[in-house]
């Protein structure tokens, strides 16, 4: 019994020695697919790609760009109410240059859709059971399909128009008044100015974001901005710049960005660090991985009142900004 157990012992030494172990698992390549549809966006894109294997990992110039597109691959939106067809529009494909790096610049394939008076069913605003599907059909793979629910853009109040005076010299601040419709939502505020330089005038916008929350919060925190938080902000965000002479105001944006339970749970998954490094990765595709997903954003401005502007210019927070009362 001991030689046969030596001997098969030798025999599992000498195959273990002749067949180096690879730990690439070799397939087909699999659909890759990232759409996002926002409410207030005048063109639908697609973006379609696939997997490849890297043997040599950063040994070479660029990925092979024959492993970045299905040429022959058509792309549909369709908008359903309930089981009736309103709408399918086929998308048209396109190519964008990419900045240089690892991938090369080209093919980068995007399919796109515009809204005109042929495609307009698919951005209308959301009704009750209303549904966008995406179909992907590429010669020789499964069908590529996934759905969502349009998205309604949230709705401002307050302020109620454009260029209204914004004041947060109170005991409640500065509370931006909002109706969301969506899963999870942000509230943004944004600086407009213009960088005045010895020889040019460069606009700018400076954003950072004031709360986020999704449904599953029982008490989601208020939109609210404290004079005193206002400026501490202002002066963290938007860079000190020597070669500036001065900068002058122009406006405060309030923005409200919404998205679907999709894109909420894409990104708290890819938070996820597991042991093995293995990640979760969320996908809500059928025969592909990647996302399809609705956003949506909505952007109101407003002008700071006389005690605002004279302290955005003369504060202990933002006096080194070099901003101008006039």
């Amino acid at each position: 019994m001991k030689s046969y157990l030596l001997l098969f012992s030798f025999l599992g030494l000498f195959i273990s020695c002749e067949t180096d172990f690879d730990p690439i698992y070799r397939s087909a390549p699999i659909p890759v697919c990232y759409a996002f549809l926002d409410a207030e966006d005048s063109i639908a894109r697609v973006r379609l790609s696939k997997t490849f294997i890297l043997e040599d990992a950063f040994k070479q110039d660029n990925i092979p760009s024959d492993s970045l597109e299905f040429p022959d691959a058509r792309v549909w939106l369709e908008r359903w109410n309930g089981d009736y067809l309103y709408l399918r529009a086929e998308l048209m494909q396109s190519y964008q240059a990419r900045e240089p790096g690892l991938f090369p610049s080209s093919p980068n394939p995007i399919f796109i859709l515009p809204k005109d008076e042929n495609t307009a069913r698919i951005f209308d605003p959301p009704n009750q059971k209303d549904l966008i599907k995406l179909i992907i059909d590429i010669p020789g793979y499964p069908l590529v399909y996934s759905q969502l629910s349009p998205l309604r853009p949230a709705s401002i109040s307050f302020p109620r128009k454009n260029g209204e005076r914004i004041t947060s010299y109170s005991i409640e601040g500065f509370m931006p008044k909002c109706k969301v419709y969506s899963y999870y939502q942000e509230g943004w505020i944004g600086i407009e100015y213009t960088d005045h330089y010895a020889d040019s005038d460069i606009l700018r916008t400076a954003w950072w974001r004031e709360y986020h929350s999704d449904s599953s919060m029982f008490n989601p925190p208020p939109f609210k901005v404290t004079s005193e938080e206002f400026l501490m902000k202002a002066g963290i965000f938007i860079p000190d710049d020597d070669a500036v002479r001065y900068r002058t105001f122009h406006k405060v944006w309030i923005k409200i960005f919404g998205a679907d339970r999709n894109y909420y749970e894409y990104n708290l998954r890819a938070q996820v660090s597991p042991i093995d490094q293995s990640g979760l990765p969320y996908s809500n595709l059928v025969n592909a991985i990647g996302l399809f997903a609705a956003t949506s954003s909505t952007k109101k401005w407003g002008v700071l009142n006389y005690f605002m502007k004279d302290s955005l210019c003369y504060s202990q927070y933002t006096r080194h900004l070099k901003f101008t009362p006039w």
